[in-house]
C-alpha cells in the first residue's frame, strides 16, 4: 500500500486438544497436574491422530495424568517414553500403587508398548505419572500415552418383580403375603426372578429368614 510494507515474524501456532479426546476416552473425567499438566497433541501418537503428552518439567518434578474407572474390567492403554536411562521415568499407578513386572516404569527411548490391566470391583483410580531426578536432560524428555479402552466386565445383575412389571428395591422392599386360617392354606405368592445382565447367571438358591419364617414354604425355581 501507500504506506509501504511491513514484514513481520514468523509465528508459532501450537494445536492442543482436550485430555480426554487425546487419549480416545471423553466418557470420563480426566485430572492432572495443575501447575505442570499433561495436555493433548497432534505432533506424536500412536493411531496418527492425537496423544497425551507429560507436562513440562524440570529436574525433580513429577507431572501426573489420571482417571477413575468402575470395575471389573480390562484397561488397555498404549504409553511411550523418550528420556534418560534408568533415572527419568514412566509410572503407573492402580489405586496409588506403583505397579511392577509387565508394567513397571519404563526410560530411555521406549517406543509405543500396548499395556492391559486388570480392573477390580468398585472404584478404581489410575495414574500416569512422569518423573525427573536431579539432573540431565536427555532424548525428548517427555512421556506419552494413547488409546485408553476401558472394557467392563460381562456380569449377571438380578431383578426380582412382585407383581411382575414392579421391581422390589433391594434391602427396602417388602410384599404382603396375606393372612389365612391355620386350618387352611393361603395362596401362592409368585417372585419372578429376572436376569439383566449381559453374563449368565448361575448359583441361583432361595432361602427365608426372620422371626416368622417358619411359617412360610418356598416353592421350587423354574
Amino acid at each position: 500500500n501507500r504506506y509501504g510494507v511491513t514484514v513481520s515474524k514468523a509465528a508459532k501456532v501450537t494445536v492442543t486438544y482436550p485430555l480426554p479426546v487425546a487419549v480416545n476416552a471423553t466418557n470420563l473425567a480426566w485430572t492432572t497436574t495443575v501447575s505442570l499438566p499433561w495436555f493433548g497433541q497432534p505432533d506424536l501418537s500412536h493411531d496418527g491422530i492425537h496423544s497425551a503428552r507429560s507436562g513440562d518439567i524440570t529436574h525433580n518434578q513429577e507431572t501426573f495424568l489420571q482417571t477413575t474407572v468402575g470395575g471389573p474390567g480390562q484397561l488397555s492403554f498404549w504409553w511411550k517414553v523418550s528420556s534418560e536411562t534408568n533415572y527419568d521415568y514412566l509410572r503407573f499407578y492402580l489405586n496409588g500403587t506403583e505397579q511392577t513386572g509387565s508394567l513397571a516404569k519404563i526410560s530411555g527411548n521406549v517406543d509405543w508398548v500396548q499395556k492391559t490391566v486388570a480392573i477390580p470391583t468398585g472404584s478404581n483410580t489410575v495414574k500416569w505419572g512422569y518423573t525427573k531426578d536431579g539432573s540431565v536432560v536427555s532424548g525428548s524428555d517427555a512421556a506419552w500415552v494413547d488409546q485408553f479402552v476401558f472394557t467392563p466386565a460381562a456380569t449377571p445383575e438380578i431383578v426380582v418383580e412382585q407383581p411382575v412389571g414392579t421391581n422390589l428395591v433391594d434391602g427396602s422392599a417388602s410384599v404382603d403375603c396375606g393372612i389365612s386360617n391355620l386350618s387352611s392354606s393361603s395362596a401362592p405368592v409368585t417372585f419372578t426372578v429376572r436376569n439383566t445382565g449381559d453374563a449368565n447367571l448361575t448359583g441361583l438358591a432361595l432361602s427365608k429368614d426372620g422371626a416368622n419364617s417358619a411359617d412360610f414354604a418356598l416353592g421350587n425355581l423354574g
